[in-house]
């Protein structure tokens, strides 16, 4: 684990005007050089609003112990009253956790494109069977399952929940397991918790990915 400390990253001598924000990025050990530059410039908007920031990451392999002790860290030594999760392979704009700030609720995310075929949005109004979002529209809509790229929680809610909070699940009908942010979105469902998806933001939010270029490629 390594992570800022009790300080912001950046001084701002300003008083804070907002709870204090703790972002959690689980890495492999490496971040993609566009994800540190959205992450700075991320950083600085939300400090220069008066919003007090700290920066966490757990360098690992196994995604829903991270996801755990980054969790547990944020809200343990570093009294956390949001949680801002990243995934290491994000692009966003710089005033992301202002806009999901602003919708004050419980959890909060913008949705993002898979980086395989299909498609989809990571986000899904359900998974028996599978309905990814739409994105088209506008404004907040509820959704039951999101990928947590890029997602806003109330530190609050963990504490009414039991642990632990990021569990892997088997789904018989697609013999598959389920991810541990899919086991997290069951959890708060069971605990009566609703989950938002910004759809206006999802449309500035990218997955940084891989591909091949051959040579005389037309596209």
């Amino acid at each position: 684990m390594f992570g800022s400390g009790s300080k912001s990253l950046f001084e701002n001598s300003e008083a804070a005007l907002s709870e204090q924000v703790v972002i959690c990025v689980p890495t492999n050990g490496m971040v993609h050089s566009a994800f540190t530059f959205c992450l700075i410039n991320a950083i600085r908007y939300t400090e220069s609003r008066g919003i007090p920031v700290v920066l966490d990451m757990d360098a690992g392999t196994v995604l829903s112990n991270q996801r755990q002790v980054l969790l547990d860290t944020a809200i343990n030594d570093h009294a956390a009253d949001h949680i801002m999760w990243f995934d290491s392979d994000m692009t966003f704009p710089e005033d992301v956790i202002v806009r999901l700030l602003e919708h004050k609720k419980n959890v909060v995310c913008a949705t993002y494109s898979k980086r395989v075929p299909p498609f989809h949005p990571t986000a899904f109004a359900d998974i028996d069977p599978v309905e990814p979002v739409d994105t088209s529209g506008h404004g907040l809509i509820k959704i039951r399952y999101t990928g947590f790229g890029c997602v806003l929680m109330k530190a609050a809610i963990a504490d009414s929940m039991p642990s632990p909070h990021f569990p892997l699940t088997w789904h018989a009908p697609s013999s598959t397991w389920h991810g541990e942010d899919m086991g997290f979105c069951d959890l708060l469902r069971e605990n009566g918790f609703k989950i938002f998806c910004d759809l206006d933001l999802s449309r500035e939010v990218g997955h940084l990915g891989i591909q091949e270029f051959l040579v005389n490629q037309a596209n």
